[in-house]
């Protein structure tokens, strides 16, 4: 019965403690963060280009149209047979699986396209 009791004035005490440490808040200064408006004046990691611009740089085939653009370069097969390359994401672009086997590479249906 002593034990049941000595439990009991304990579960109480701690009620105690953690109602005063919950009624404490403490209130934090707010932090505020600002970019740096030079990095936003200065070279860009990638361009744009509109309708307009891509009419103006058309050539016989995307692959040559785009050699200038930052992050894109092209296979080279031959004369109008390249593919573009954005970023270093080159290979099979559009598969086709069947349980987990690759049957087709669909970026391979056009002729200017192929893979090596």
């Amino acid at each position: 019965m002593n034990f049941f009791l000595g439990s009991i004035l304990q579960v109480f005490f701690l009620i105690f403690v953690a109602q005063n440490v919950l009624a404490h808040e403490i209130e934090l200064e707010a932090i505020v963060v600002d970019d740096d408006p030079i990095l936003d004046s200065g070279v860009k990691p990638y361009d744009i280009i509109t309708e307009y611009d891509f009419d103006v740089i058309k050539q016989d085939n995307i692959s040559d149209s785009l050699e200038n653009v930052l992050g894109v370069s092209s296979t080279k097969f031959g004369p109008n047979a390249s593919r573009p390359i954005i970023r270093g994401q080159d290979g099979a672009r559009v598969r086709l699986n069947e349980n987990g086997t690759i049957i087709q590479d669909w970026s391979v249906s056009s002729f200017d396209h192929a893979l090596p």
